[in-house]
């Protein structure tokens, strides 16, 4: 039996009664090939059920799964769409599905795509499996019809609502005599009475309710009778007015509504911010690491160091009052517990500023030490909560809430460090949403934004739309900025670098050099991003075949670094790599390998499996190996970086265009014409769809097919490639490059076979 992932908390270890329930779910599930969806209102104890039936019966299936969706249910129809994409998000985003099943995502196809991915990738594990889905929303219904294509698994749902094309089966409440027992647990001492029977038969035998009265009397002492006394004088035990629905319980009731009631009996100030805050923290039902949470972490998140021991007192009473979940040490709200703590706390960018201030700052990367962006990521599940937490669906955004757009660009600074440019993209876009509401049209932070938005789009290899917001953050930095700030020369950097990706390099080294020049005016020597304009400019005279003078730059570059930054800092992969490609240009191979192997070392001890980098540096050892003679080698490599691309970038990025070349070029050496052509005429597709018409990568692919063809006897398709070739590489690149002189060259002799035929 193979758990491939796990219920988020172990919920079932105190469970009272269900056994009759359980026998009759796992024989209907036995008969069923429908999804099977455990039907109650929150509160009932849906996922404690499924998490019994996961303890008694997991063993009888060879593989197991559990995902939580985080399902809204505010009664809001606007909301349905949410959920939905929230159910396919219960599949997409558990990081440890991902990792078992080696999936990675295309970051430019929607969410139902990768979704399709996760559950292709369930159908090829054969056996007798099983699929537990807990919070499913009836939007989920939309796409339960792919879950068909497993054949080998059945499906156990939680949801408050029937979800049409499943087989219902509806959650009692309690019995009396377990909702006693029940009481009893909590209440830790006997109780049974007249007056406790009628509690528990007012309140319609709901568990959630019966936990937090009981604890409630536990806590201020009361026997029932008390207990009956004070709940009829606030009118909380009279349900009439709510919707339950379950056959042990004619009356009905909206359980959020009765939890308000009963939430404002009991609960000081103080622990009500305490609510306000954890409401918006990941709840319950999600997986997460508990030191994220812990009382020191909550200590800190919420600014109580100065009043640590009442703070914790406060915690640990709150987790007796059940208002808190209390799982391994960490502290965190049930997720019908953070929905009525938030219909009645109303958590937003002022009243939870503190968390806001304190979860941006767990994302910063220490620049005291030049700390990896990376090291940071334990910390994002807590990011994406809280953002969403105090997110406004409807745009109206004031003032105060330009703190939750620096969380969000702080996160989506941590998104690309992890590699994640989909989250980048959405988090980057909802901060500028809200800048653009708050800020006046030529604010800095505006421009910050602006920026932001570019690099994601040159992540994604959408030059235009990179070149588009790189000016319009130029545009305000050049109006209200001096002449030599930093934020000025970042923009001529980053315009710098998109001008070199569309292959105009006289604008490219322009560019550059403005940032250099500000840089080196206004940083200290050994400042990081001084050897980023090195490095850039190291990279462009590269292209140009100026190598000594990219030799120059590369070292100026790392020397910094060397002095700067922590030895295993993923900037010292552009540095490593860029040195190795300049040693190559000068023909000394074996110094080429040393600086690619040195790359690869850091990218697969820091960085995740799918990172870009790693590609980058799989893709330069293939080039090296290539050059050094070994074909085997320079294929495995490039197979690596294939596989990462292929499954992180576009299907028409223009890196993976690079891999399909690097690929043909192998082929190439090894004599395997066939495959050699395949993939140069793969990479020309995407280079011809998104390149502009001249650039300089575009002659490289019609110079390898001119090659290629030539080989091939081919000779008429070979003077095409190469006069195509040899046309851009003339108005791009100085007429003393190699790229020119081989064009010529090539272009002469293949017109003169052409003659002879």
């Amino acid at each position: 039996m193979k758990e491939i992932t796990r219920p988020p908390a172990n919920l079932s270890a105190h469970a009272i009664g269900r056994g009759q329930e359980l026998l009759n779910l796992h024989a209907e599930l036995g008969k069923t090939r429908l999804p099977l969806t455990v039907i109650g209102v929150g509160g009932l104890g849906k996922t404690t059920f499924a998490q019994m039936y996961w303890q008694r019966h997991h063993e009888q299936y060879d593989h197991v799964a559990w995902l939580s969706a985080a399902a809204l249910y505010t009664g809001d129809r606007g909301s349905y769409l949410d959920n939905a994409e929230y159910f396919l998000r219960a599949f997409i985003d558990n990081q440890t599905l991902k990792k078992k099943l080696d999936l990675t995502f295309d970051p430019q196809q929607r969410p139902v795509e990768h979704f399709r991915q996760a559950i292709d990738a369930l159908a090829a594990i054969e056996g007798n499996n099983l699929l537990v889905i807990d919070n499913v929303p009836e939007a989920a219904a939309a796409y339960l019809e792919e879950l068909s294509k497993l054949e080998h698994w059945r499906f156990l749902l939680t949801s408050r609502a029937a979800i049409p094309n499943t087989t219902a089966f509806r959650l009692d409440t309690l019995t009396p005599e377990e909702a006693t027992l029940l009481y009893e647990r909590v209440y830790e001492k006997p109780a049974g009475s007249e007056a406790l029977s009628a509690i528990l038969n007012e309140i319609g035998y709901h568990t959630l309710t019966i936990e937090l009265l009981a604890a409630y009397a536990r806590e201020k002492k009361l026997d029932p009778p008390a207990l009956l006394e004070l709940l009829r004088q606030k009118g909380l035990t009279q349900l009439d007015d709510y919707e339950v629905n379950t056959p042990r319980s004619a009356k009905t009731q909206d359980i959020a509504a009765h939890l308000r009631d009963v939430f404002l009996m009991e609960l000081d100030e103080a622990e009500q911010e305490i609510l306000r805050n954890c409401c918006i923290l990941p709840t319950s039902n999600v997986a997460l690491e508990f030191f994220l949470v812990s009382e020191d972490a909550l200590c800190y998140l919420f600014d109580k160091e100065e009043e640590e021991t009442d703070f914790k007192k406060r915690l640990r009473r709150l987790a007796r009052m059940n208002w808190l979940v209390e799982s391994g040490g960490g502290y965190r709200c049930h997720p019908v517990v953070a929905e009525t703590a938030k219909a009645q706390l109303l958590p937003d960018a002022v009243k939870c500023a503190v968390l806001i201030k304190n979860v941006t700052e767990l994302l910063i990367p220490d620049k005291a030490t030049n700390e990896p962006g990376i090291k940071r990521a334990p910390f994002a599940p807590l990011a994406e909560a809280v953002f969403k937490g105090v997110w406004k669906e409807k745009g109206d955004f004031e003032v105060v809430d330009k703190s939750v757009a620096t969380l969000g660009i702080s996160f989506a600074s941590l998104c690309w460090d992890i590699g994640d440019n989909r989250k980048r993209l959405e988090y980057n876009e909802k901060s500028l949403l809200i800048r653009e509401k708050v800020l006046p049209v030529d604010h800095p932070d505006l421009a910050m934004s602006y920026n932001n938005l570019a690099a994601t789009y040159d992540a994604l290899g959408e030059h235009q739309k990179c070149l588009e917001y790189n000016k319009k953050a130029l545009s305000i930095r050049e109006k209200v900025l001096p002449l030599d700030h930093p934020h000025l020369a970042a923009s001529y950097n980053n315009l710098g670098a998109i001008y070199h990706a569309v292959g105009d390099f006289q604008k490219c080294i322009e560019h550059f050099e403005k940032a250099l020049t500000i840089r080196e005016k206004v940083l200290p020597m050994d400042h990081p991003d001084l050897a980023q304009s090195y490095n850039n400019l190291a990279v462009t005279y590269g292209v140009l075949g100026e190598h000594q003078k990219c030799l120059e730059y590369n070292q100026k570059a790392h020397t910094i670094r060397e002095k700067m930054l922590p030895v295993d800092h993923p900037d010292f992969v552009l540095s490593y790599n860029s040195l190795a490609d300049t040693y190559g240009e000068l023909g000394d191979h074996q110094k080429r390998l040393e600086y690619n192997q040195k790359a690869l070392s850091i990218c697969e001890r820091v960085l995740l499996a799918d990172h870009p980098y790693l590609a980058l540096s799989y893709n330069n050892l293939a080039v090296t190996y290539g050059a050094l003679g070994d074909h085997q080698k320079s294929l495995e490599y490039d197979q690596k970086a294939l596989s990462i691309r292929e499954k992180v970038l576009p299907l028409d990025h223009p890196d993976l265009a690079i891999t399909y070349n690097n690929l043909a070029a192998t082929y190439h050496d090894m004599g395997d014409f066939q495959k050699c052509i395949e993939y140069f005429e793969k990479a020309l597709s995407i280079q011809e769809k998104v390149l502009p018409l001249d650039h300089p990568n575009l002659a490289l692919s019609y110079n390898n097919l001119a090659i290629t063809y030539d080989d091939l006897g081919y000779i008429n398709q070979a003077v095409d490639y190469m006069r195509k070739a040899s046309t851009i590489w003339e108005k791009a690149l100085p007429a003393s490059h190699p790229y020119n002189v081989m064009a010529k060259e090539s272009l002469v002799a293949f017109e003169q076979k052409l003659k002879n035929i």
